[in-house]
């Protein structure tokens, strides 16, 4: 008789068991795939801006960049960094390298901290500066033009 309920109690243990070790297995492999099934940021490029947006067009860079847009409405971190909603494979450009946000009507451009700085048109980005249409932003080996 003790036996029996031991033997029962064991197939319980080793049933749970297995289910644990399979939940624990499903996790790991999820979260080990989760960085390779995120959309990266440049695949929500949006060909043009709705109503109060913005669209960032790569005019100069890498052929893999060339031509590629991309629109967004209040806020849009650029960097090397995953974490960033535009991500740019490029060395030359920080993990975190810029934010574009919109204030207001407006919309303004900031560097936070890079190696390599920012330029809008050719002029170094020391602080925060409110965007025109037209403005032309070069981070690393790449240029983007900043358009309303």
């Amino acid at each position: 008789m003790i036996n029996s309920v031991l033997i029962s109690l064991f197939k319980v243990i080793l049933q749970y068991g297995i289910l644990i070790f399979l939940f624990y297995f499903l996790w790991k492999m999820g979260k080990s795939l989760a960085p390779a099934l995120k959309m990266p940021a440049q695949d929500k490029e949006s060909p043009a801006g709705g109503p109060g947006e913005a669209v960032l067009t790569f005019v100069e860079g890498p052929e893999e960049y060339k031509g590629r847009r991309f629109a967004f409405s209040d806020s849009l971190s650029v960097g090397r960094a995953d974490d960033n909603d535009l991500v740019i494979a490029d060395s030359f450009i920080s993990h975190h390298h810029i934010i574009f946000q919109r204030v207001q009507t407006l919309y303004t451009v900031q560097d936070l901290g890079s190696a390599n700085h920012t330029f809008v048109n050719e002029e170094l980005l020391e602080e925060r500066r409110i965007l025109k249409n037209g403005d032309r932003i070069r981070l690393g080996t790449i240029t983007i033009l900043f358009e309303r």
